[in-house]
Formats: structure tokens, sequence, C-alpha cells
């Protein structure tokens, strides 16, 4: 796997983001925490099925969960507040089209969840009704990232343990049974 980590020496706007990409390139793009980003790796697989370039654009935590994902070609990492994304200032948008303009086709999972799928005190969602928000907000988290990405329903979220990975579980696992089982 490819890594390539931002410039943060730099603005985002000043960097080619790692150059264009070979043809039929993806990025697909996800910031968050454990369970956002296993949610996201059942998407790697189908669209490496589909012959895509796949890079993942994400925080450090999220490459730590997918470095050994041998759907993903490339993992493009940048930190947290490297593009400014607050009340005042958004780039996202911004980035996330420049970033996009490197390869055929980008897909921006960011906020797929939260942005619309969970009422929270900043969206407007948050005051409906319950019969509203029911009727509106009430879908499976991982349809609705396969819809945005223009995939079917096939689920397989996968975590690729390293080799010292699975060598910490057995023993972690061993420990728990001799101290359980005394």
């Amino acid at each position: 796997m490819k890594v390539i980590r931002a410039d943060e020496t730099k603005s985002w706007k000043d960097q080619d983001l790692g150059g264009k990409r070979p043809e039929k390139s993806v990025c697909v793009s996800r910031y968050g925490a454990i369970g956002d980003v296993i949610q996201v790796t059942s998407v790697f697989p189908l669209l490496k099925q589909q012959g895509y370039y796949v890079s993942f654009n994400c925080k450090e935590s999220g490459y730590n969960l997918v470095k050994n994902d041998p759907n993903i070609d490339e993992v493009f990492i940048q930190s947290d507040g490297w593009v400014p994304n607050n009340k005042e200032v958004s780039e996202l948008r911004e980035f996330w089209e420049k970033l996009g303009s490197n390869f055929d086709k980008m897909i921006v999972l960011s906020d797929t969840v939260e942005g619309n799928l969970i009422a929270m005190p900043q969206n407007k969602s948050f005051y409906w009704s319950h019969e509203e928000r029911h009727a509106k907000l009430n879908k499976n988290f991982s349809e609705a990232i396969h819809d945005k990405a223009g995939l079917p329903h096939v689920f397989n979220s996968r975590f690729y343990p390293s080799e010292s990975e699975r060598k910490w579980a057995r023993q972690s696992a061993r420990k728990w049974v001799e101290t359980t089982s005394s």
C-alpha cells in the first residue's frame, strides 16, 4: 500500500495532493473514529472488483485500521484541522474537489451518517417531530454509505490485522481464559 502524508507545513491549496492517479482510479474520503472507518471498509472490495485503483483519504487513526487491507492501493493521510472546517470557515468541499480532480471518481462519505441520518443539535432534523425524524432518518447506516458510493448492498466490513496484532489478540485471550477459569 502506498502511503501519502499531507505536507502540513503548507496549505492544501498550494499542493498537488499526490498528483494524477492511474486510469480508473477512485478516492474514498471518510474521516472519523474506529466504527466510522470500519463501516466504510465494505466499499473497498466492491470498488476493487470493478477494477479501480483505490485510494482512501483519512486521518491517522483511519490509516491504522486499514493499513493491511488488500483492497486499498493508497492512503492519503491528513491531520484534523489541516483543512479548515468550523462554523466560520469550511474549506472541505473545495479540498475534496481538488483532491478528486486527481482521480476518475471521488466518493465523499464524511457526513453521510452524522450529517444526514443522526439528529444532532446543529442539524435542523434535531428539532423535527419524532414522526418526521423516523420517516426521513430511519435508514440503515451501511445502506446509506453504499447508496452514496453508488454500490450494491453487499456488506463485508472487515479488519485485516497484522501478525503482531494477531499475536497480541491470542496472548490477551489466553490471559483472559486463565484469569476467568481460576
